[in-house]
């Protein structure tokens, strides 16, 4: 059973094909992310409070949330893949009733201000403009106020064509930079850091781009 509070429907789907094609490739994709490291996890002990509450938006396998709990972090991961969600309960059991199918723009959870901390590990490249500025401000409305969040998007990425779609037909944005600060800014966050590197989660030759962020201000511009 979910965690009390979450809700098992998408208040509002992440783009279809996207959806289609990791909810076929799950199993796949999961082993992948298995056996590489978030480019965040080695910020994830200098950006969150030990023991502090975080939810991981887009939690996959649940990689991520398997190591934060590890560190002694009270976890919680929402994801709109029914298949990522399964594949996350079979392979990290200790995350059982933390888990919920949910994502962004508007996450459907009712949990304003309840969080310390957000990750948002490899979602946003996934939104339209539009949806990135609806996905902000549920970010801010998961979180305390003095909350952080990592993002982490691609910065380059091969193969995207014109219509904003990835050769498997997902949908692709690279957000700039400087845009992403703006935009969070706006929505009362504070840039903490910022830092990229090259996975090794496939031979495509992507650069990540990871951010954290700590809102000082309940308020936006």
């Amino acid at each position: 059973m979910p965690a009390q509070g979450y809700r098992d429907v998408v208040k509002t789907p992440m783009d279809q094909p996207t959806l289609t094609y990791y909810n076929n490739h799950a199993a796949e994709l999961a082993a992948r992310y298995e056996q590489v490291n978030s480019i965040a996890a080695a910020y994830f002990d200098i950006t969150f409070t030990k023991g502090s509450k975080l939810l991981d938006i887009g939690c996959g396998s649940g990689r991520d949330l398997a190591l934060l709990a590890r560190k002694g972090f009270d976890v919680y991961g929402i994801d709109p893949s029914a298949e990522f969600i399964k594949l996350a309960q079979q392979t990290h059991p200790e995350l059982h009733g933390r888990l919920s199918m949910s994502g962004l723009p508007e996450l459907g959870i009712p949990f304003g201000g309840n969080f310390d901390g957000v990750l948002c590990y490899g979602v946003l490249m996934h939104l339209s403009q539009e949806a990135l500025t609806q996905s902000v401000k549920s970010l801010r409305a998961c979180l305390k106020l003095h909350g952080r969040v990592i993002i982490a998007i691609p910065a380059k990425k091969p193969g995207i064509n014109p219509q904003h779609r990835d050769e498997e037909g997902r949908l692709f944005q690279l957000h700039q930079r400087e845009y992403l600060q703006s935009l969070f800014e706006s929505n009362g966050f504070e840039l903490i850091t910022q830092w990229s590197n090259q996975t090794k989660i496939d031979e495509t030759g992507i650069e990540w781009l990871a951010q954290s962020y700590e809102l000082t201000s309940l308020s936006a511009d």
